[in-house]
């Protein structure tokens, strides 16, 4: 179980045939679990919640779209950093990213997307998602794709 996790927003919910069920969800807001129990044999727990620091002046902008247009480049030629983003391979056989436009809101939950995709161990995978600064973030991604592949 890791220590890092992301409230979930249902967005529609469908029933199969056969009773399993096709759950679409939004990401809404990550948290950081402090501590967890069993309860009535439920796991239940106590968490921080992380807030994103996002880029505010111009500059801060303009350097965070670059890092973000960079991520995006790695993630259309996965096949060129496969020790590190095969996992995007697969998905590219029909399955979209998350979308990227120019405002940092959309980098932030592309950033969080491409830490749970790469390949990492948990605990260092968990150290990422806990990462508060966009910008720090993108830079250590972009770090760990440069020096993986």
């Amino acid at each position: 179980l890791s220590n890092v996790g992301c409230a979930l927003k249902i967005e529609d919910c469908y029933t199969l045939p056969d009773e399993r069920s096709i759950i679409n969800t939004v990401g809404t807001r990550r948290f950081e679990i402090i501590d967890k129990w069993n309860k009535d044999d439920y796991l239940v727990g106590k968490v921080k919640w992380l807030d994103d620091e996002l880029p505010t002046t111009d500059e801060e902008i303009r350097y965070a779209g670059s890092l973000v247009h960079k991520l995006v480049h790695y993630v259309n030629h996965a096949k060129d950093h496969v020790r590190v983003l095969g996992a995007l391979l697969k998905l590219q056989k029909g399955k979209k990213f998350p979308e990227v436009d120019n405002t940092p809101a959309s980098w932030s939950r592309f950033s969080y997307w491409l830490c749970e995709m790469i390949a990492l161990p948990d605990p260092q995978k968990s150290l990422l998602l806990k990462e508060n600064s966009l910008t720090c973030l993108m830079e250590r991604l972009i770090s760990i794709i440069e020096t993986r592949s």
